[in-house]
């Protein structure tokens, strides 16, 4: 049976860990999935020791003064119908980490999206995947055509992933070109 000091340090030691915790997100001493995606977005724009720093803080990607207040992200999370699983998204990667421009989505949805370090079209070659794909000719021929994967071709003819090929799609939709 633990004696009465044994009894008091557990109970202080209980303290001092939900003080630490003020947000809550510490079921057991292990962080909930969302405080550790919130975490890392801080370290990403925030901490120049960090290896994804050079692509994130380094270019100016910043988290607006909200966020970082983790009970003020979360309650936005919330709201925005973030589940476990999911992963945040930034809908233009020249923008910050802000409510605007964020949104959550799978994380196997977010890696299918097109990275936009690895877009090697340009909006010429775009335009003329669009011509070639009304001509008849299909997606596989396109991407070798290009050099791009079958998927970086279906995401620019519908107008999906990433800002810049929904901005062509539209473009090219209003002038009638599509």
């Amino acid at each position: 049976m633990p004696s009465g000091i044994h009894m008091r340090l557990a109970k202080h030691r209980q303290r001092m860990s939900e003080q630490k915790t003020k947000h809550g997100d510490n079921a057991g001493r292990k962080k909930t999935a969302l405080y550790n995606t919130w975490a890392t977005m801080k370290q990403r724009c925030c901490n120049p020791a960090s290896a994804r720093y050079k692509t994130y803080g380094a270019k100016g990607i910043r988290i607006c003064e909200e966020w970082k207040d983790y009970l003020l992200f979360r309650n936005w999370a919330m709201y925005s119908g973030y589940k476990d699983g999911m992963v945040i998204h930034r809908i233009d990667h020249d923008k910050n980490y802000q409510p605007e421009n964020c949104i959550f989505i799978s994380k196997g949805e977010h890696d299918s999206l097109p990275k936009p370090h690895s877009i090697k079209i340009t909006d010429e070659q775009i335009r003329k995947v669009y011509r070639l794909s009304n001509q008849g000719m299909r997606i596989k021929q396109l991407a070798q055509m290009f050099s791009v994967t079958k998927s970086t071709i279906s995401f620019i003819l519908r107008g999906t992933g990433c800002v810049r090929y929904q901005k062509l799609h539209k473009e090219l939709q209003n002038a009638g070109t599509k």
